[in-house]
């Protein structure tokens, strides 16, 4: 089915985090700035974001040559974490 024929879905926080690999805080300057979709206020205490919004977000930065990367995976010193 067409993107424009599916029912539009909310994504919560916790499935924005698993999209888009930035922090929360980061996202919201983002938001702030313009530069990201805005939230849907459901409640005193929820917040969404369409996901098709955030999909044509994502999909703008790649044609405009921005790299979205997932979170960077700490990898384990040699020295068993001591600076020398």
């Amino acid at each position: 089915m067409p993107r424009s024929e599916q029912p539009r879905r909310l994504l919560t926080n916790a499935e924005l985090d698993e999209i888009v690999p930035y922090s929360r805080t980061h996202r919201w300057r983002l938001e702030k700035a313009g530069q990201f979709p805005s939230r849907v206020t459901l409640g005193e205490n929820r917040v969404c974001w369409w996901q098709d919004e955030i999909q044509d977000w994502i999909d703008n930065r790649v044609r405009a040559g921005h790299r979205i990367q997932s979170p960077r995976r700490r990898t384990p010193t040699t020295n068993g974490g001591e600076d020398r």
